[in-house]
């Protein structure tokens, strides 16, 4: 019975034991799988905000790209169509030269400007969405093609990788305590220094603001550069057989797209980081090369978008750029930062922020933990539709031709009508054509008048063997000139080649230029046409002119003759004839009217000068295509028409 009892108390604190035993594997077991699905969902959650994080940065690549094709479409169509042509500009509007095909603009040609100028605009909209992260436009590949219903798409893609991070710090395993070699060689040789002329962050390049990734080290073309620590060249560019130029209107020329703009370039893999090295003349390795520490790799050049002979030079941890100058000690008396962006404090900050290993903080304890295996890329991309019809440009040009070969043979005094006439004539409801376009800017109304002078005489040919320029100031088309009295006085020199004109009631600098036409005469008769030259006298005289409407209304000039008498002439008619002396020099003189039209006077019958040509702006609205632009008033998109902006020389 004792036994029993026993047997009974065994059993029972076995499971009792056991129980106990069984809670407390169940207790362990339970908040370790609490720890592990606590890990679990941290992890989930930092794949999801790095996902999150890169899908973001897809979108706001679609984002800048559509709104930059709005702006380029505008920006090309202020250019009159064209980029990066040497055809000259006027008052900063583009010349159409109708004998060079090159020098107006077609479909296929304003097309493919506007591929060129749309990177530009690009770079503006990553800097604005992106806080950097955003590959430059210039790794960009850009072109268009045509749907399968023929709109146009614009599309661009990318070999750089956006290397996208869970959230936390990150820092970077770069020794800088063993020393790098220095990627250029010292301006001056040994005792030397080393020029940054720009440095990592957002700078301002050609009036465009953009993100520059890397630091210039402004040294001269052929300047030795070299590997700044062993590693393997990872790849090669070197197809740029000529420098970068920027052409008279601030565009960039087609020798600076090679490259996709870095020009020729290496990169290099070293163990922790990658370093790029662009813009150069000559590269002396190849893809795959094992190089070491100072090795020399190429020269210094200007290749790709560069404005004079430079290394751009790119640090990149995990392929992002980071800040270059970090691998050195930028407090040494070596570097001479001479960037506007350039600030020892702002690059000694950013050195202290690189990182390599991804880390965060649990939120259910004090734990830190440190995982850093996790990166996620993103290659940028997109696809915007262009709706926009670039055949406007065909048709404008063929209407430019039509107003230049109505007006090429009108007289001085009448091509501002026909051009107006032809302008209005021209337009219909897919072009509006508008002349004169000019900018609204205050000027003095004194200083137009004596420059609608200047223009007269500058404008009137040089004569072989005597001619003469008839203009009417009444017919001219004023714009700008204030109605009243304008009085413009000619002093001779003496030296006895020319004066000084200046407009009475101005003092500024534009009011006073020089002028050939101090000699006056009213007499070419039988006796002066033998001997081949008409009688003129050097006078100080005053020419005033009436301004009514935009109107010459009347115009009369005054001076003492050598009777001492003074004499007024109508100057409404200003007739400049010209003639070679027997030095070869030309003698400018200002015709009485009446002389001119009298028949016992012979300066008729040697013929007009001819008048040289001139610069006329147009501006024509685009009414067949809307594009939007953000207004910062209404704070929405505002849609307009485009305004194409020319000029042409006729």
């Amino acid at each position: 019975m004792s036994l029993n009892r026993r047997g009974n108390w065994l059993v029972f604190f076995m499971a009792v034991g056991s129980l106990i035993i069984f809670a407390y594997l169940f207790s362990v077991l339970y908040i370790k799988s609490s720890q592990i699905t606590e890990y679990i969902g941290y992890e989930q959650f930092r794949i999801l905000d790095a996902y999150s994080e890169g899908e973001k940065a897809l979108y706001f690549t679609d984002l800048a790209a559509e709104y930059s094709a709005y702006d380029a479409l505008a920006g090309l169509a202020a250019r009159g169509g064209l980029s990066t042509r040497k055809c000259g500009s006027f008052k900063g509007f583009t010349l159409w030269d109708m004998s060079k095909s090159e020098c107006y603009p077609t479909a296929s040609s304003a097309l493919k400007s506007f591929e060129e100028i749309y990177p530009d605009f690009l770079n503006r909209y990553f800097l604005l969405y992106s806080d950097a992260d955003l590959p430059d436009a210039k790794y960009y590949n850009i072109f268009t093609e045509k749907n399968a219903q023929g709109n146009l798409i614009l599309i661009g893609n990318t070999t750089e990788s956006i290397a996208i991070y869970p959230p936390g710090e990150l820092k970077a395993s770069i020794d800088s305590s063993k020393g790098f070699a220095y990627p250029v060689e010292k301006n001056g040789g040994g005792g030397g220094s080393y020029l940054i002329s720009s440095c990592f962050g957002k700078r301002d390049l050609l009036g465009s603001v953009n993100f520059h990734k890397g630091v210039d080290f402004a040294h001269p073309q052929g300047t030795a550069v070299f590997a700044v620590d062993d590693g393997i060249v990872e790849y090669v560019y070197s197809g740029c057989r000529e420098n970068c130029n920027v052409d008279s209107n601030g565009d960039w020329e087609e020798s600076c797209f090679c490259g996709s703009g870095y020009g020729n370039r290496v990169n290099i893999k070293h163990s922790e980081f990658e370093t790029v090295y662009a813009h150069l003349d000559k590269v002396t390795v190849k893809e795959g090369d094992k190089v070491v520490k100072g090795q020399q790799i190429g020269t210094v050049g200007s290749t790709g978008k560069s404005t004079g002979a430079h290394l751009h030079f790119e640090l990149r941890i995990n392929n992002k750029q980071v800040e270059p100058l970090c691998l050195f000690n930028v407090d040494s008396s070596d570097f001479l930062l001479n960037g506007d962006n350039c600030d020892r404090n702002r690059i000694k900050e950013s050195c202290g922020l690189i990182t390599a290993k991804a880390s965060y903080t649990s939120q259910s304890s004090d734990e830190k933990r440190t995982e850093g295996d996790f990166t996620y890329f993103v290659k940028p991309y997109f696809k915007v539709p262009l709706a926009y019809d670039f055949s406007v440009y065909d048709r404008l040009r063929e209407k430019a031709n039509s107003i230049y070969n109505n007006c090429k043979n009108a007289n001085y005094d009448e091509r501002e009508n026909c051009l107006i006439e032809n302008a209005n004539a021209l337009s219909d409801s897919s072009i509006s054509i508008k002349y004169p376009c000019v900018e609204n800017q205050w000027s003095w109304s004194d200083a137009e008048v004596l420059k609608m002078f200047k223009d007269i005489e500058d404008s009137c040919l040089n004569a072989n063997d005597g001619c003469y320029c008839d203009v009417d100031l009444r017919k001219l088309v004023l714009h700008g000139i204030q109605d009243g009295t304008y009085a413009l006085e000619v002093i001779p020199d003496s030296n006895n080649v020319g004066g000084t004109i200046r407009a009475r009631n101005c003092l500024i600098e534009s009011c006073t230029n020089s002028t050939s036409l101090v000699w006056l005469s009213e007499n070419y008769n039988q006796d002066f046409y033998d001997l081949g030259f008409p009688e003129a006298n050097r006078y100080e005289y005053t020419l005033t002119i009436y301004i009514s409407g935009d109107r010459v209304s009347s115009a009369e000039l005054k001076f003492i003759n050598s009777s001492g008498e003074e004499e007024l002439w109508d100057a409404s008619r200003i007739i400049i004839f010209k003639k070679r002396g027997v030095g070869g020099e030309t003698f400018s003189m200002i015709v009485n009217k009446n002389a001119f039209e009298s028949s016992e006077n012979h300066f008729r019958d040697v013929g007009s000068c001819g008048f040289a040509e001139k610069n006329f702006t147009f501006c024509a609205s685009d009414l067949m295509n809307r594009i939007p632009a953000y207004d910062d008033k209404s704070k929405k998109l505002e849609y307009s028409n485009p305004v194409i902006k020319f000029a042409l020389k006729i």
